[in-house]
């Protein structure tokens, strides 16, 4: 594999790393946390708007190897999110132009509530599991699942939508990462076709 086809792979993990290092930092600040967008969530719905179809699943699993490289939620729930939300985009893109403003907006604002229910439904597995068969742990473990979602969840996913409309094209113009970029667009690819 030659350096061309595995460096932009590469720097898309570190950028994916990096935003989610900042974001973390940005979350252990308590009069921000309420505000903090997801970054990595839009990198991600932006990149998937751009790129081949064939590469969606790549990008998916490339930058959720960066955010677990910072988090500490369990891999196969972070993993699943972001194929899901791959796929998603990959499926909607053939019915709406996912990269026009205002689907993009409302796309991250849902997409961020629709990750902040996965990630309460995972806690609550897990608290469940670690609850046993004791009737008080179970009471005790389904109130702090059903809290799982937070006060902010509202208020970080509007911070997920403007953000998305205000920086998603730039997200997919990161230094490193034209290559993956799709070259083509619809367009241009129906305009070259002659008949």
């Amino acid at each position: 594999m030659s350096r061309a086809v595995w460096l932009p792979w590469f720097l898309l993990a570190l950028w994916a790393t990096w935003i989610s290092a900042f974001q973390g930092l940005l979350l252990e600040q308590p009069a921000l946390a309420p505000w903090v967008p997801d970054a990595g969530l839009v990198l991600l719905l932006s990149l998937c708007s751009r790129l081949e179809r064939r590469d969606l699943t790549r990008v998916a699993l490339v930058i959720a190897l960066g955010r677990l490289a910072v988090s500490v939620e369990p891999a196969p729930a972070e993993l699943a999110a972001s194929l899901a939300l791959a796929l998603l985009v990959g499926g909607l893109r053939s019915v709406l132009e996912v990269g026009d403003m205002l689907a993009r907006t409302l796309l991250a604002l849902l997409a961020a509530l629709a990750l902040a229910r996965w990630h309460a439904l995972v806690l609550e597995s897990r608290v469940l599991a670690d609850a046993g068969l004791y009737a008080e742990s179970l009471e005790s473990s389904w109130s702090t699942a059903r809290g799982a979602l937070g006060p902010h969840v509202l208020s970080r996913a509007a911070a997920t939508a403007a953000f998305a409309l205000v920086f998603a094209p730039a997200l997919a113009h990161l230094p490193g990462l034209t290559p993956l970029r799709r070259r083509k667009t619809w367009h241009a690819a129906a305009s070259a076709h002659s008949w």
